[in-house]
């Protein structure tokens, strides 16, 4: 048990931590499967909510882009503290030691 903590959770962890920036960003940006699954408008998630500023003749544009910016944000945040991961990720597979 020791050998997993010591040794390969940290040779590990880019990887993993990758892999969780990938999930989370992959859900923040899903659209398809909350407009279909999710019926409340409370339970919906931003990406989703930003769907309400089209309307069926007019599209309110300047709504959209506040919105948007503010949808976007957490992401870039969390984008930029996790940048070190990400890259170490990226790079653990490709350099050969």
């Amino acid at each position: 048990m020791t050998g997993i903590v010591r040794i390969i959770l940290p040779l590990s962890a880019p990887g993993v931590a990758m892999a969780g920036i990938y999930s989370f960003i992959f859900a923040w940006n899903e659209l398809l499967i909350p407009l279909i699954f999710i019926s409340e408008s409370r339970l919906r998630p931003a990406s989703l909510a930003l769907t309400d500023f089209v309307g069926q003749n007019v599209v309110y544009w300047h709504e959209m882009m506040a919105a948007s910016v503010i949808t976007t944000l957490p992401v870039a945040v969390l984008f930029s503290f996790v940048q070190r991961f990400f890259i170490q990720g990226f790079m653990s597979g490709a350099v050969k030691e």
